[in-house]
């Protein structure tokens, strides 16, 4: 987060006006989609701990990337930042892709 938090000041130091859009609830017609992200997850996760134990701490770092999962509490703290940043910020009803 100090990472984005970061990031978004050198945009408005530029005066450009930065805008975040989170994702949404889940689609009903995405279940499968959301099964197989969950299980790459997972995936990621075990291997990610393996590479750890066998000292590859590079690869482990990786596959830890793959397998993050933020928290709402996380969500709902940054936005309360965003907003005393006075940074627009809206949720998607669904999936917040392009």
């Amino acid at each position: 987060m100090a990472f984005s938090m970061k990031m978004l000041k050198l945009l408005q130091s530029f005066e450009i006006k930065p805008i975040c859009i989170f994702d949404g609830r889940h689609h009903e017609g995405k279940v499968d989609c959301e099964k197989k992200r969950s299980e790459n997850k997972k995936k990621n996760l075990e291997l990610a701990k393996k590479f750890e134990k066998e000292g590859n701490y590079l690869e482990a770092k990786k596959y830890y990337q793959r397998c993050m999962f933020i928290k709402s509490k996380q969500i709902d703290l940054f936005q309360e930042i965003l907003k005393a940043m006075e940074i627009e910020h809206y949720n998607a009803p669904y999936e917040a892709n392009a």
